[in-house]
């Protein structure tokens, strides 16, 4: 995955940075690649571990236990659980929950 430049010089200005040198911004383009390349094989990890889960515990979690899904899909608690490794949280909207 690539994180074009566009992108990466929108959040940096949204942020009250300013750069003009090319080469600085595509460090930060890069850096943020590996970021998000990192947090995603994390919460991936975070997914297959809780499906690999008795369902006695995935029950006590709160997960659907029905089928058993070929394919796999992150959900939101995968990612937050990866994001805490970094030393974030995710919050989410109340009227989510």
């Amino acid at each position: 995955m690539q994180v074009p430049d566009e992108l990466t010089k929108h959040a940096l200005v949204s942020s009250g940075v300013s750069c003009e040198d090319e080469r600085t911004l595509r460090m930060f383009s890069l850096a943020g690649e590996l970021f998000l390349d990192e947090l995603i094989e994390e919460a991936r990890v975070v997914q297959q571990n809780r499906m690999q889960a008795p369902q006695k515990y995935q029950q006590a979690e709160g997960f659907s236990t029905g089928t058993r899904e070929k394919r796999s899909v992150l959900l939101t608690e995968d990612i937050a659980v990866a994001l805490q490794e970094y030393g974030m949280r995710l919050y989410r909207p109340p009227f989510v929950r």
